[in-house]
């Protein structure tokens, strides 16, 4: 296993290095000439930059609010909440860049995410408790 050092650090750099990613995409690929594999780049690297960022911000969360005593199950509540962030986040640009954004669209979005969370949330509170 991974202490919380070498988590924080892994993901500290690879947001990084993604952040730098989508930055040499934004300013050095022509979206025209490149076509469909400049717009997955585009999308790949922010979600990812996104990821990590508010896997980042989520950890630094659950450690100031627990007091220095995280867990495991701090940080994959963390890093899924990332996942989740940085889905509605590319979704939503995605969806303006197509001229699709619209509040009921996101709203959608939100919702599912919201109920799947749940579920999770659910899932994971029975399992214990069966325990």
């Amino acid at each position: 296993y991974m202490s919380l050092k070498q988590y924080i650090g892994v993901i500290f750099i690879g947001t990084l290095i993604m952040w730098g990613g989508w930055f040499v995409v934004v300013t050095q690929i022509d979206p025209i000439v490149a076509g469909m594999i400049g717009m997955m780049l585009f999308y790949s690297t922010f979600f990812l930059a996104l990821l990590g960022t508010f896997a980042l911000i989520g950890a630094f969360y659950h450690l100031v609010r627990q007091r220095g005593n995280m867990d495991e199950r701090h940080i994959i509540l963390s890093f899924r909440h990332a996942i989740w962030y940085s889905l509605v986040v590319n979704f939503t640009l995605y969806l303006q860049a197509k001229r699709l954004l619209s509040w009921t669209n996101l709203l959608i979005l939100v919702l599912l995410l919201a109920i799947i969370e749940f579920l999770l949330l659910s899932r994971h509170r029975h399992t214990q408790s069966r325990i």
